[in-house]
């Protein structure tokens, strides 16, 4: 039986690469996260910072669960 490499098969290939941008998304969301919190947290109350953090995720949920 001949094994199939990525070469031969495009949409794994592309499927690949679609992950690791998605791996890269995450690393920059991810690590930005820390200092755009303490930059945040240096203008407004914790607890403020915390209930925008949640303000704009839900928006941005809202949006992606209407697509």
């Amino acid at each position: 039986m001949k094994q199939a490499f990525a070469s031969e098969m495009p949409h794994q290939n592309l499927s690949h690469r679609r992950a690791l941008a998605m791996l890269c998304l995450v690393v920059v969301v991810w690590g930005t996260n820390w200092p755009m919190t303490k930059m945040v947290v240096r203008e407004m109350p914790p607890l403020w910072s915390t209930a925008a953090r949640c303000a704009i995720a839900a928006g941005v949920l809202a949006v992606l669960l209407a697509l």
